[in-house]
């Protein structure tokens, strides 16, 4: 997948279609924030819907993206809205 389509899918993503994860992580991935490190996609499933439980609206701006082989990356500001 090319980080393009990473992005799409980040700024398409919201509480009713998180099942989008699947498209854009491995069975297997690692996922690591400042709070977290959780290993595997069930475990990543569960904390996005955590998150989203309580959201009323995420929305990820994307300004860059660069990618060279199978190595990529995008910047993005995250606009958050919850209660």
């Amino acid at each position: 997948m090319d980080i393009q389509s990473v992005g799409d899918i980040y700024q398409k993503l919201n509480k009713a279609n998180l099942h989008l994860l699947k498209d854009v992580y491995h069975q297997d991935v690692v996922f690591e924030d400042s709070a977290h490190r959780l290993e595997g996609l069930p475990a990543l499933s569960d904390y996005f819907q955590s998150l989203y439980a309580n959201v009323i609206r995420c929305d990820f701006i994307i300004h860059d993206h660069q990618q060279v082989g199978d190595t990529g990356f995008l910047t993005w500001t995250m606009d958050l809205q919850h209660p």
